[in-house]
């Protein structure tokens, strides 16, 4: 049985194919630029969350600190009141 071999040449135009995938290309920079900003902005933004909950935090430890040397034997009472405060009223426990 004899083998044989048949090629095939397709010759057509590509500058709609080459216009579209430069349109891609381009747009997909301008994604990747604006994804980088807003990336960039959520990171400040958590970082500025983390440093107020820190600074925050060492506050009322501050506080309690405070209403620890004040109220002695009492504390565990007034530590009560301030969290029922917060808690009730929307006071900060601080």
């Amino acid at each position: 049985m004899a083998k044989n071999q048949v090629v095939v040449s397709i010759t057509g135009q590509t500058s709609g194919l080459q216009k579209a995938l430069g349109e891609s290309e381009s747009a997909l920079g301008k994604f990747s630029k604006i994804a980088g900003v807003a990336a960039a902005a959520v990171a400040t933004v958590a970082t500025a969350i983390g440093v107020k909950a820190v600074k925050s935090a060492s506050e009322l430890e501050q506080s309690m600190g405070g209403l620890e040397s004040v109220f002695k034997n009492n504390f565990g009472v007034m530590e009560e009141y301030a969290t029922k405060a917060a808690s009730s009223v929307g006071l900060a426990k601080s």
